[in-house]
C-alpha cells in the first residue's frame, strides 16, 4: 500500500527519517508535526506510518461491533484500515510499542470516525499494545517547524569540509 492509494484531505509530504534512514510519507500536516517530534525523542527506536491493520481481524471486529467496514464499491472488498503510527520506544533495555492516529479535534464528532476508531482501538487492544489519538492539542506546532528546520539540513549531500556538530 502507498501513500497514493489512501485518501486524506492533507497534505501529502515525504520526509527521509533520521532514525530510520527511510522514506515515509504522511497524508496530512498534523502527521508530518507529529513525525518530527518523535524523530527528536532519544527513547524511539523505529516510527512506522500508515500501519496496515489485518483486513481479516479489522472485519471480525467490525461485525462483533455491528460497525460497517468500509468498502470499495467498485471491487465489493473491504478497504484496509491503518493506523497513522506505530512506535517502537526502547526504555529499561526493553521495547515496547505504541499504535497512535493522529485527527484534527474539529473530525472527533463525526459518528464514521469515532466508529473506525472503535475498530482501530479494538484491534490493538486484542494484540495489548496502547492505542491513542493525539489531536493538534498534543502537538507543538512551533517546536515540530524548528525541528523541521534542522530535519531539512541533516541529509545536505553538497556541504563542505567544515561540519558543526550541535550538542543538546
Amino acid at each position: 500500500m502507498k501513500t497514493q492509494d489512501l485518501s486524506s484531505e492533507g497534505n501529502s509530504t515525504r520526509y527521509k527519517g533520521v532514525k530510520t534512514n527511510r522514506q515515509h510519507e504522511f497524508l496530512s500536516n498534523f502527521e508530518r508535526y507529529y513525525f518530527l517530534l518523535l524523530e527528536w525523542q532519544d527513547n524511539i527506536y523505529d516510527i512506522r506510518e500508515q500501519f496496515p491493520l489485518n483486513r481479516e481481524e479489522t472485519v471480525k471486529i467490525a461485525e462483533e461491533k455491528g460497525i460497517k467496514h468500509s468498502i470499495d464499491n467498485e471491487n465489493d472488498t473491504f478497504i484496509p484500515m491503518t493506523t497513522d503510527f506505530f512506535i517502537t520506544v526502547k526504555y529499561n533495555n526493553k521495547f515496547h510499542y505504541f499504535a497512535r492516529t493522529v485527527k484534527p479535534i474539529k473530525e472527533l464528532g463525526d459518528p464514521r470516525v469515532i466508529e473506525k476508531f472503535e475498530i482501530e482501538r479494538e484491534y490493538w487492544e486484542r494484540k495489548g499494545i496502547s492505542w491513542g489519538i493525539v489531536t493538534e492539542n498534543e502537538i507543538n506546532r512551533t517546536f515540530s517547524k524548528n525541528i523541521n528546520w534542522v530535519h531539512k539540513s541533516y541529509y545536505l549531500d553538497n556541504m563542505g569540509d567544515e561540519r558543526y556538530e550541535i550538542s543538546f
